[in-house]
């Protein structure tokens, strides 16, 4: 297997480095949505099993892991540090155990809890697959039917079955190259998208 390293380049106090494989690699089994999963913020679902990156010393040292960088195929980027750290949505006051229901039980999130000086403002945190959601309360609560995250998954169509095992919508869409995906939203009507590189199927 070919691989092709290129100079480090700096994204504020980060040092990025990307790596392209010319072949196939092997990628890591992940458990289903729901099984048990290694679900700390420093493991990620949708990462490509490193045996083939070298990292660089200064990325060893912070134990950063190999990641995808969509919309350019076969390219791996190695990082000192995760580039999104959390993604905000809104939902209404009192909801936080339908959250649980959904983001934990059903598509296996763990919840994080909130520090005490915010705890107190209701919503609620979750973490897993590399990313952590944390919804905080709008009292002039409205979902967003447009804006999303854009979760990028391992076996698309099992995340597609368990969603649909709740009730919650299931639309594939043909129009990302390279990607098959789906659009769902969560039980207060946020839009949530889960993608998979076809090249990765």
């Amino acid at each position: 297997m070919a691989v092709a390293e290129y100079p480090p380049f700096l994204v504020g106090n980060r040092t990025i480095k990307v790596v392209a494989w010319y072949r196939a690699v092997a990628r890591r089994t992940t458990p289903a949505p729901g099984q048990t999963h290694p679900s700390d913020a420093d493991q990620t679902h949708s990462h490509a099993a490193g045996s083939a990156l070298q990292w660089s010393s200064s990325c060893a040292e912070t134990g950063d892991k190999p990641g995808i960088l969509t919309g350019v195929p076969d390219v791996r980027v190695t990082m000192g540090a995760g580039m999104i750290h959390h993604v905000q949505l809104a939902c209404p006051a009192g909801s936080e155990d339908t959250l649980r229901g959904f983001y934990g039980e059903a598509l296996g999130f763990r919840e994080v809890t909130k520090p005490p000086v915010l705890a107190g403002r209701g919503g609620c945190w979750f973490r897993g697959y590399g990313i952590e959601l944390h919804f905080g309360v709008e009292h002039d609560f409205r979902p967003a039917r447009k804006a999303h995250p854009g979760l990028l998954v391992d076996d698309l169509d099992v995340w597609a079955a368990r969603l649909s095992a709740v009730g919650a919508p299931v639309l594939f869409d043909d129009d990302f190259p390279g990607m098959r995906r789906f659009y769902s939203e969560d039980p207060h009507g946020n839009r949530l998208e889960f993608l998979q590189p076809i090249s990765e199927m």
